[in-house]
């Protein structure tokens, strides 16, 4: 409201001022980091997500909105926050005071489904409830974690001489299917080739490999290890089995 006067009487006094509304806007840049652990995960076991809201400024925000592209497979989510409240059927995150040039971290621990395969892929974004983000570039995270696998290799060779060891010079047999069912109950078969030689990647744990007879050479049975035979494959390592 700005008013005029002077020296003089003014008859008229009700034309001597004027308003005009002012709209102040809040601005607050945030942004939002986020990392999961163990790297690579396993199928039934724990996993935790960190998520790292910034606010470059230049104003003071005091509730977010967090929109996370939760996994079904993380079951028993779990969330605790630094500071303020978390509420995560909404993602409402109130009670912050969160200036600029700070930060806020909400923890997300969960169980991952023994049915999970393959990549593990989450997304988050941060919105300011109280504020306006003129850069919102920022404002989302993925996160996407591999599976722990091991490279499972085998021979299936023709045990010349019958002592159940492959020896110099007995042949590998090619063309011979291998069954192999994984830590989570995937069935696969493979054929030899190369010599009788197979390489597949598969899931950490207990896998179980089996020769079907009915693709050996006419005449031809297995007779070194079991069939099916187990093995327990660990992360990244190769697993070498003969048959």
């Amino acid at each position: 409201t700005a008013r005029v006067g002077g020296a003089q009487p003014d008859p008229e006094t009700n034309n001597n001022y004027s308003e005009a509304p002012t709209t102040v806007t809040v601005k607050a840049d945030l942004g939002i980091y986020k990392s999961g652990a163990p790297r690579p995960y396993t199928p039934g076991q724990p996993i935790t997500y960190t998520l790292t809201v910034t606010n470059a400024g230049p104003s003071a925000v005091h509730a977010v909105t967090l929109t996370e592209q939760l996994p079904a497979t993380i079951v028993s989510p779990a969330y605790t926050v630094t500071t303020g409240s978390f509420d995560p059927a909404t993602g409402a995150w109130t009670g912050l005071n969160l200036s600029a040039g700070n930060t806020v971290v909400l923890t997300l621990t969960g169980v991952v489904s023994p049915s999970q395969r393959g990549l593990l892929t989450n997304t988050v974004t941060v919105t300011p409830t109280d504020a306006t983000d003129p850069y919102p570039f920022d404002n989302e995270s993925s996160e996407a974690i591999p599976q722990a696998t091991g490279e499972l290799a085998g021979l299936v060779y023709q045990d010349t001489n019958g002592n159940r060891t492959r020896d110099p010079g007995e042949p590998g047999l090619d063309n011979v299917t291998v069954v192999i069912t994984d830590s989570q109950g995937f069935t696969q078969a493979v054929q030899t080739a190369d010599g009788g030689r197979y390489t597949v990647t598969v899931p950490t744990g207990v896998t179980a490999i089996g020769v079907n007879e009915a693709t050996l050479p006419a005449g031809y049975a297995q007779t070194a290890g079991q069939n099916p035979n187990t093995v327990t494959v660990t992360s990244g390592a190769t697993e070498a089995l003969a048959g």
